[in-house]
């Protein structure tokens, strides 16, 4: 219990009109406190008892008072003073407020590993010694399942002071979300009046996609095959949604292509294609595939939505180089002579035709052929 004092002054004096006219206060000084007393009638300017106010101080050891005197106004005095005494009741009360408790971890399966940190907070005045704290999976009172060993915050925690607390925890079977809660003093051996503040939950994994990309193949017209990775790192399973492809730094504009991807059950993956058409790719830009691109999933994290990747329109193949060596040999020069003549097909070697002229090998490309076998393809 604590006590404070409720001070009455009554007084009286001739006001001047400066002091009705300024602020109607004066200050009264009992030891080596200040008591500010406002005027209760605005208007008195004669004399006349006037009145009383009240302020409440905290009691100092000196129990006396040893003088009281007018401040603002010589003329005004207090002639006497009645003093109340007020009993307050102090309490402990521990206890957490919303955002008190987080967990974090690479991933909500089971077998996952996630730290649990909550704030302790003293609500109360009177110190607090030797708090234990529980972590649970599950409502406490429903049943829950308490995440040993249980932590004991440790030493004195004084009114308004607050302590961190961890532990780590695997998650059990099955895949799902949890609701993990935090009790404060769980055994109730505080004695707290209130306890509704005592607990705090938070809910713990969900469905999680992540993209990576698998592989990228570029055409000579521009056109595209990406195969991407949609994973499901959390639980429950994650519905069936759309992955799109964008040209970088353009979220909100139409994919260049679209494809659905399955149902995916916690910790499993799929691997789909996306096509671009021709033109889709030429000087090197930046693509980015995002999956669940309607937010059709609870995702409980889309930073890992998105992989962003460069593309650029191939080179064009060394002319003559049949059989992809980045070499032209004599051989490979005299098939392109043949095909030039008409006496072999453009499709034993496409690579004369440099100009993709209809499946005819030109003089230059001939010419240029040479250059390859003497100088090397680039």
């Amino acid at each position: 219990m604590t006590s404070r004092r409720t001070i009455s002054a009554t007084y009286r004096g001739t006001l001047s009109p400066s002091f009705s006219a300024r602020s109607r206060r004066f200050v009264a000084i009992v030891g080596n406190l200040k008591l500010n007393v406002r005027h209760p009638a605005p208007n008195i300017a004669t004399v006349a008892e006037v009145g009383s106010s009240s302020e409440d101080l905290a009691i100092s050891p000196d129990d006396a008072w040893l003088y009281v005197a007018g401040g603002f106004d010589p003329h005004v005095t207090v002639i006497r003073t009645q003093t109340n005494t007020v009993t307050d009741h102090l309490a402990r009360d521990v206890g957490f407020k919303p955002g008190d408790l987080t967990a974090d971890g690479g991933g909500y399966l089971p077998g996952d590993t996630v730290t649990l940190t909550a704030t302790l907070r003293n609500l109360g005045d009177l110190p607090v010694e030797n708090v234990e704290v529980a972590f649970c999976d599950g409502d406490p009172v429903g049943g829950g399942t308490e995440i040993l060993p249980r932590q004991t915050v440790t030493g004195i925690l004084d009114g308004g002071a607050t302590a961190t607390v961890t532990t780590t925890w695997v998650i059990p079977e099955p895949a799902r979300t949890h609701a993990v809660y935090v009790v404060a003093d769980p055994d109730g051996l505080l004695g707290e009046a209130d306890r509704s503040n005592n607990q705090l939950s938070l809910s713990v994994g969900g469905s999680d996609l992540e993209v990576s990309l698998a592989s990228k193949n570029v055409a000579s017209d521009g056109s595209a095959r990406v195969i991407v990775q949609v994973a499901n790192r959390g639980a429950p399973a994650a519905p069936a949604s759309i992955t799109a492809i964008r040209y970088a730094g353009t979220p909100e504009s139409a994919p260049l292509g679209t494809v659905a991807t399955p149902w995916l059950d916690p910790g499993t993956l799929a691997q789909i294609a996306l096509d671009l058409p021709a033109g889709s790719v030429t000087a090197e830009r930046l693509f980015t595939v995002t999956a669940d691109d309607g937010s059709a999933v609870r995702d409980i994290d889309r930073e890992n939505n998105t992989v962003t990747f460069a593309m650029s329109e191939p080179a064009p193949p060394c002319l003559g180089d049949c059989d992809g060596s980045d070499n032209v040999g004599v051989n490979e020069l005299i098939r392109g002579v043949n095909i030039s003549l008409g006496k072999e097909p453009i499709g034993s070697c496409p690579e004369f035709d440099g100009n993709h002229h209809g499946g005819k090998v030109t003089i230059d490309e001939l010419v240029g052929a040479v250059n390859r076998a003497l100088n090397g393809c680039p």
